[in-house]
This record gives structure tokens, sequence and C-alpha cells, in this order.
């Protein structure tokens, strides 16, 4: 027996050494990587911005309220490799970058290259569009440039004193929509019982999982707010391009006719039908483009800039004195406890308010809510902290994204003020309750489950075995409690009866225009124009806008982050190699099914209750 075990270990130890060697041999081939691009970092000098230039306005991926906060060793390896998320772009970015460039002597014009972007809320392609319009009134001219148009960019592209598109591409409007997948039959066949606690005719959170098909109280939700969306993104359109009302709805109307007359040529039924300026391939685009800022010979192109270095390089240093109005982000679905950017972590972002309310320097507070909501025991905790910074006297105003829904709505009931975008996706009030089990499933494979229990009660959220009728009952009335809990927060922030607040509760989803007239929310506009409320709710001629965010990174996850892109250019590694991609389309399809399931583990309230709206937490382009 013993030279059994003598041969084992030997055997052991022949495999582990070249394991254990490789796995030596990439930790410090890591390790020496980071102090690399450490180096790069500190002798590469600071960016500059050089005279008569084009800003080149690129943003790459999801334009989103506040960028998702990865692990940065998974950052790094997923722009390497590919695969992980799609890549962000801060909302904050592009508006600054724009707002800087107007009075910057050394921008003599902007590019609108829109290829990487691959969408964006409403409400913030509605805000990029009044940014870009403001930029043309320095006088400098704003160029588009794409091989291809859709929805959320041409939007933006439409603001530009000219739109250039390749010769073989395409302008495609298809209009907003909401299209989703159902899960009954799959979960059905896996045996698994989604047991469903709710209130409110319109509360679709949970259909995926009970029906085939969305609902008729659901179609009639989500069609109201949809063609609200819509009537904005026709009217920007129609202004930018001087077109009558109605162009955009006829041109989809008689798209085919269109296309027809240009021989089946979609580039030039684009042109003809005024929707692009001009076609042309990229080196006459550069050229065309260089007549105004000159070219650059080692590129070939016209001189430029793109956003994150323009953006460095601008943007005014330090923090700066006098009061403060504390801008409070809270954006991703809301979840219990700590979470990082991206995510609306109870916890996180009511430590952010208790900074805010507990600095002698803050005179007001702005919430900034991007959430579809979540947890509704994290929701409370962020209402708490604002209700008592109120109780402190100081201002309150709330900010709505693209969407301020469910949870996202309790939180803000909490303020002096609610300002919405027309095309914020907000309301949903309601509550749901969802414990799926799984003793169908183990049936199905043959497993039994069996076992005592000293009470009633004993087992009761074993989701090994069908759901204890004593606690289904205890979910379905603490479901109904937090319905009313919700519709009194409403009627006490808002002024009305609870008649008044049912009526257009339910769950029912509204844009921002209407919650308006609703009495949902007070005034209508943007971020900037929330702030300037609070200044004058605290009695402020002068301030600075602080964010209350995450604190600063330790070092060495700094040196991480930076490794994916210092060190990779610094060894000169293109990030242009990566492995095979799934076609987008597949991946798209891929990661909304994965949201939706996901969307089980991340609901994590102590209670199971829930004030979420999952129509709201997909872009409806």
């Amino acid at each position: 027996m013993g030279s059994l075990f003598r041969g084992i270990s030997r055997i052991f130890r022949i495999v582990w050494w070249p394991v254990s060697a490789i796995r030596n041999l990439v930790f410090s081939l890591i390790a020496l990587l980071i102090f690399f691009g450490f180096l790069a970092g500190l002798f590469q000098p600071g960016p500059s911005v050089p005279d008569n230039v084009a800003l080149v306005v690129n943003p790459s991926g999801v334009i989103v309220e506040q960028r998702t906060q990865q692990e940065p060793i998974d950052e790094f390896f997923n722009d390497m490799f590919g695969g992980g998320p799609p890549p962000e772009t801060e909302l904050q970015d592009v508006l600054d970058a724009l707002e800087l460039a107007a009075d910057d002597d050394r921008i003599s014009a902007v590019v609108l290259h829109l290829d990487n972007m691959m969408g964006a809320g409403p409400s913030s392609l509605h805000r990029i569009s009044a940014a870009i319009d403001s930029f043309k009134d320095s006088g400098k001219p704003v160029y588009a440039v794409g091989d291809s148009y859709f929805d959320p960019q041409y939007i933006l592209a439409a603001e530009a004193n000219e739109v250039i598109m390749h010769p073989f591409g395409a302008v495609i409007i298809g209009g907003y929509g909401r299209y989703r997948s159902y899960y009954r039959q799959m979960l059905e066949n896996l045996r698994v019982n989604v047991n469903v606690f709710r209130v409110g005719t319109f509360k679709s959170a949970v259909e995926p999982f009970l029906r085939d098909d969305m609902s008729p109280e659901a179609r009639e939700a989500n069609l109201g707010y949809l063609n609200v969306l819509w009537d904005n993104y026709t009217l920007d359109v129609e202004q930018s391009r001087n077109f009558a009302p109605g162009t955009i709805e006829q041109q989809i109307e008689n798209i085919g006719a269109r296309v027809s007359s240009a021989g089946g040529d979609l580039a030039q039924a684009a042109l003809d039908a005024g929707l692009v300026d001009a076609l042309m391939y990229q080196d006459e685009y550069r050229a065309h483009i260089g007549e105004i800022v000159g070219m650059d010979d080692e590129t070939n192109s016209f001189n430029q800039i793109d956003l994150h270095t323009y953006l460095a390089a601008a943007r005014e240093e330090g923090t700066g004195s006098g009061p403060e109005i504390a801008v409070v982000t809270a954006a991703g679905v809301i979840v219990d406890g700590e979470a990082p950017a991206g995510t609306a972590g109870g916890v996180t972002v009511a430590g952010h308010i208790r900074d805010a309310r507990t600095n002698p320097d803050v005179k007001a507070i702005v919430l900034r809510v991007d959430s579809p909501g979540g947890s509704a025991f994290a929701s409370e905790q962020i209402r708490r902290e604002l209700v008592v910074a109120r109780q402190d006297g100081i201002p309150v105003v709330v900010s709505m994204g693209d969407l301020a829904a469910s949870g996202g709505y309790w939180i803000s009931t909490a303020s002096d003020e609610i300002w919405a975008a027309p095309t914020t996706i907000t309301g949903s009030i309601g509550i749901f309750g969802m414990v799926p089990t799984f003793e169908g499933t183990l049936g199905w494979a043959g497993i039994s489950r069996d076992g005592v229990g000293t009470t009633s009660l004993s087992g009761g959220l074993d989701m090994g075995q069908e759901l204890n009728p004593v606690v289904a009952d205890l979910f379905q009335q603490g479901i109904e409690d937090g319905y009313e809990k919700f519709i009194n927060r409403v009627m006490e922030a808002r002024g009305m009866t609870f008649e008044q607040v049912d009526a257009i509760a339910q769950g029912r989803v509204w844009a921002g225009a209407t919650a308006m007239d609703l009495g949902l929310v007070d005034q209508l506009g943007d971020l900037e124009d929330a702030i300037e409320s609070a200044a004058a709710m605290a009695e402020l001629d002068r301030y600075q806008v602080v964010p209350y965010e995450e604190e600063p990174k330790e070092l060495w996850e700094q040196l991480a982050e930076s490794f994916s892109s210092q060190a990779m250019a610094f060894f000169g590694i293109e990030q242009a190699a990566r492995a095979p991609q799934l076609p987008e389309p597949v991946a798209a399809e891929f990661r909304r099914t994965w949201a939706d399931l996901r969307l089980l583990t991340q609901l994590n309230d102590p209670n199971h209750a829930y004030v979420i709206c999952l129509e709201c937490t997909q872009h409806t382009q």
C-alpha cells in the first residue's frame, strides 16, 4: 500500500510541475506587464490639443448614465481577447466634450463618427442631440460620417450640417418597439414552478415567466409610452433636417417604392430622400473634412483628436471651492447591500447621500435616477436617507434620466421636486414577489425530497419542494402591504388621494411627458435644469457641482486597469487581434436572454418583494 501511495505521489509531482511552472510564468508575466505599463504611464506625456483640429465624437458601445464597473483583470482580458459585456461610454463625457469644444479655439469642427455606437436610451439621445445643436451656435461645422445609420445613430447624425454616408450604406429607421422572450413553456418543460405574488393590473415584470406572449394590458401600456417616445424622435429629426411634419412616417411607409425607384440602391434612396447629404468613401470624406482643418501626412486623414483624449486634456482640474450641490447617481438595478458603479446598491447609494448631507459644504442634493427599480428594501433605504436630508433642511431635487420606474420612482418620492425628460420611462408603481421552486424538476430527474420539521413553517422556503401555503399567504399579504406603502409614499409626495394614485399606478409605465400631465413629475428638463432649480431652492448664486460616487480605487487596482491600454500600447499589441466573436444580432439575443435569467439572481431583497419594471430594463431601440 505504501508503494502505491508513493507511486501516486510521484505521478502527481510529475504532472503538477509543468502546471505550477505555467502558473508561475503567467503571474510573472502579468506582474511584469503591469510594471512596464506603470512605467509607460509615468513617462508618457499628458495629452494636448493641437490647433485647428476636428473633435471626433466617437462613442463606443452603449451610452450610459454611469459606466458599469468591472473587475480590472476581467476588463483587461475582455479587451485583449474579446467577450464580456458590450463597451460603454458615459453620457456626461459626450456632453462635456461638446460643451468644452464650443468655446475652444483649437477645435474647428466636430465629426460625429457613430459606427461603433450600439445604442442609448431615448432621453440620452435627445440630450446629445441638443448638445450638438448648441455646439453649432459657435459657428463651427458638424459633420456626421458613417457606413450606415440606424435609429439611435441617425437622430444624432441629423443634427449635423452635413450627413455623409458610405456609397454601400443605408439609413434604416424602424421606430421604437418592445419585444422580448417568454419562458413559460421552457419552465414547464423543466418542471420549474414559479410562484408569483403581485399587485397591479399592469405589473408585467413577471409575465415572461408566466406567459408565452405579451398580455393585452402590457400591450396597451407599452404602446402608450412608445408612441410618446416615437413622436419626440420624429419631431427632433424632422426639425433638424427641415422636413415637413410626418415626413419620417411617410418615408417608412413608402420605403419599398423609394428603394425601387433608386434601382434597389439603399444608399441612393437615402440620398434621394434627403436623409443624407453626400455619399463618400472614407478617403473622400477625410479629404473633404481636411479642407477645413488640414490633413495629417502621417495618417493620411484630417487633423483630429478623439473624444476621450480631448476630455483628458481640456476638462478642468480640481473641484474648486464654495458651496456644493451634491449629485448622487442611482443607476442600474436597485439591489440590497453594496454594489459597484452601474448597479444601485441600497447601502452604497444611501451612503453617498449620507456623506453629502453630513458635509457642511453641501447646500442641496440632486439625485440622478436612471433605474428600472429592484429591491423594495434597498429602495426604502435610499428613500429614507433623502427624507433625513430634507429634515436637515437640505433641498432634494430628483433628475430622471432614461429610466426612473418602480423602485426608481419609489426613491424619487422623497424630494422637493422631480424633473423628467419628455422621453423618460417612469411610473410602474406596483410591486411583486417571485419564488421559483423545483419540486417538479427534481421529480422528473428521479429525486425525492422528504423530511421533518418542528413547526408548520419549517422548510417553508425549501425550493426543492412545493411552496408552503402558509408561506405563500404571508408573501401575498406582504406584497399587498408593500403596494399600499408604495401608494402612500406617492400620495404624500404628490398631494393626491389613494384613488387618484391607484388609477395611474397598477404597475403601468408612462413616458415623462405623460407623467407630468398625470402629476407624477413637476417639471420637464435635463440634469442641468434640476441643478439650477436646486441652487435656487438653496438660494445659491455661485456653487460647484460635486458628484458623490464610489471611492477611488487602490493603487494596485488602478495599475491593473491601466494595463489594458498603456501596457498594450507600450508593447505595440493590437487590440484588433481578438478571438472570433458571434455575429452581433446573435450575441445581442444571448445577452437579452441572459439578462432575463440573471435577473433571478440579482433580485436579492430580504423579503422577496420587488419594485422593478422588467419592461424597462432593456433599451427600446
